[in-house]
């Protein structure tokens, strides 16, 4: 078609002087009309900038029939009054709805599809109609970890694309947040514009180099090279033409003009592999962590319950490896697991999600009423003097390493306590159990050695004995008693 107009739904233009439409990958699609108003038609104008409305493009050809070229939201609106009211109308397509929350989430099942993970965009976005549009097959496993870090929809969706070495593009001639995921492979291809007389051919040495660096697959040189021709033939992003009987090429990027009354497209193609696009990652992932308790542990690895999932529990769990200060492959080293419930975080060394493991947390305060302090009144509550070493389990037992002694407690039983100043303390509620396969010797090298019982003494020797309570009991087949020499 000729278009030799241009009219805006909801804006009453007496004149539209200039037109520019500007659709890409990846991108959000962007107009900009310039025409001139009339006086009274100013209110109406704010108050479509003002509304969260859609407005359409439409290029009228010569038999006054209209094709529908854009749709999108106000994002700029300007209005210059020095002669005649001259209004600046800048459009955006609805997918900017989803770049403007950013948001933090894991998707930890590595059965989830990619289909899935972008369709839960659609749940959480459903006030501005976000549509993800499969051209291409999105019903591979994600395959590990996926994490979405401060980061908007538009680009979670775009960095999941790239995953498969796809794109996505805005739906630009409908309303709500609606966008196509790749290329429609199954269309026919069309025939080249009447109105082409030439076409220009680029070779992209540094876009072609980046991509088999980043090791795109299925590249070849042929795929560096971009056509460019105008044409006042409509045509969509990513729909597929044959130049001159050559093989079909696809249209890359749009850029429409309107001026002097006619509107003119300048179309760029490319071969489908040149379509490709190399793994994006996000680079705010490097060094970042994210908190959570604990679900499960078992070996030397744990499941996690994220705080920043709480409200996405369909994303499931994975086995987190668990670091440790020492280990060693002869089995030598640290082993302190943490159990379900504790807080730990989950660190991410790189950019990729998968490289993530689970790092121990910050301490948190203790709860009034939770954990025994240690018995020893001497020491100061848990966690309030960094000379105060401490290993401590769940069931209170524990090894605390101060600058003048250790103790090892057990609240069920007792503690040892080996003291600077006064030795080796043993204290249990139960029985001490002594035992060697050789000799037990116990020297006093300076001072006496004393030992009580409340009820009574016994020393025993095979068939011999000594016997101390109220009365001295001595038992053996002879009896030697032998004074001092």
């Amino acid at each position: 078609m000729r278009a030799c107009n241009i009219k805006v739904s909801g804006i009453h233009f007496t004149n539209v002087l200039k037109c520019t439409i500007q659709k890409s990958l990846n991108k959000h699609g962007r107009a900009e009309i310039v025409g001139i108003i009339q006086e009274e038609d100013e209110d109406s104008c704010f108050a479509q900038a003002e509304s969260e409305n859609y407005l359409e493009v439409y290029a009228i050809d010569e038999n006054k029939s209209k094709t529908c070229i854009f749709v999108g939201m106000v994002e700029e609106m300007e209005i210059d009054t020095t002669d005649v009211k001259i209004l600046t109308l800048s459009l955006i397509t609805g997918s900017r709805n989803l770049d403007l929350k950013k948001r933090t989430r894991t998707f930890q099942n590595a059965g989830m599809t990619v289909k899935q993970v972008l369709q839960s965009n659609e749940k959480l976005n459903s006030d501005v109609q976000a549509q993800s549009v499969f051209l291409e097959d999105g019903n591979n496993a994600i395959g590990h970890l996926i994490v979405q870090y401060k980061e908007t929809d538009w680009d979670f969706a775009i960095r999941m694309a790239s995953n498969n070495n796809t794109f996505i593009r805005p739906a630009f001639t409908n309303k709500g947040a609606k966008y196509f995921f790749g290329l429609d492979m199954g269309q026919a291809a069309k025939e080249k514009p009447s109105d082409m007389h030439h076409y220009k051919i680029t070779k992209a040495v540094d876009d072609y180099e980046k991509k088999v660096k980043a090791d795109t697959n299925g590249l070849t040189k042929k795929d560096a090279f971009y056509y460019s021709f105008d044409s006042r033939e409509i045509y969509e992003l990513g729909d597929c033409i044959q130049l001159n009987g050559g093989k079909p090429l696809y249209i890359l990027n749009v850029e429409s003009k309107f001026h002097g009354e006619e509107l003119m497209n300048t179309y760029t193609l490319t071969t489908r592999n040149g379509f490709k696009h190399p793994i994006k990652y996000n680079m705010k992932l490097i060094g970042a962590s994210l908190g959570g308790t604990v679900k499960s542990a078992q070996r030397d690895t744990i499941q996690v319950n994220l705080e920043v999932d709480r409200q996405y529990a369909d994303h499931g769990v994975k086995e987190f490896s668990y670091s440790t200060v020492y280990s060693s492959p002869d089995g030598t080293g640290w082993y302190c697991m943490p159990e379900s419930g504790d807080t730990i975080r989950i660190y991410f060394p790189t950019e990729k999600e998968q490289d993530a493991y689970a790092i121990s947390a910050v301490h948190l305060e203790v709860s009034q009423g939770s954990a025994p302090e240690t018995s020893d009144s001497d020491f100061p509550p848990a966690r309030t003097d960094p000379s105060y070493k401490s290993f401590k389990n769940s069931a209170n037992k524990e090894i605390l390493f101060t600058p003048s002694c250790i103790s090892i407690t057990n609240p069920a039983v007792g503690s040892i306590v080996l003291d600077d100043e006064s030795g080796i303390t043993i204290t249990s509620s139960e029985s001490i159990c002594i035992k060697a396969e050789k000799f037990i010797e116990i020297h006093s090298m300076q001072e006496d050695i004393t030992v009580t019982a409340d009820a009574a003494l016994a020393f025993y020797q095979g068939n011999t004995g000594l016997v101390l309570n109220e009365d001295v009991i001595m038992k053996g087949a002879r009896l030697k008693l032998q004074e001092k020499a």
